[in-house]
């Protein structure tokens, strides 16, 4: 089975915690439109259902509910190398 890092960080001053599946692009993403948010903590997920959960139990949300219509397919090992790849060229997350 294959896991992914799901990485949830925090804007300054706000309450809500924005959960993200590591990753090159979606780190481009996060300096455009999250440029001030600050690591909160790292998980490591077999599918979005399980990223989700994890994510719902950490912040005390309870029970995730699945999107209607959309499946729950396990990561892959192949997505699993390349995240691998690319977290291995850009280091961890500071908690600063």
């Amino acid at each position: 089975m294959a896991y992914l890092l799901y990485e949830a960080r925090r804007e300054p001053g706000e309450t809500a915690v924005m959960c993200w599946q590591a990753g090159e692009a979606l780190d481009r993403l996060l300096v455009q439109i999250h440029p001030n948010a600050m690591f909160v903590r790292a998980y490591h997920a077999s599918s979005h259902e399980d990223a989700m959960q994890e994510h719902y139990d950490a912040e005390g949300l309870g029970v995730w509910k699945r999107v209607p219509g959309v499946s729950d397919i396990p990561f892959t090992e192949q997505e699993a190398g390349d995240q691998h790849a690319y977290l291995a060229r850009r280091g961890p997350l500071s908690r600063s």
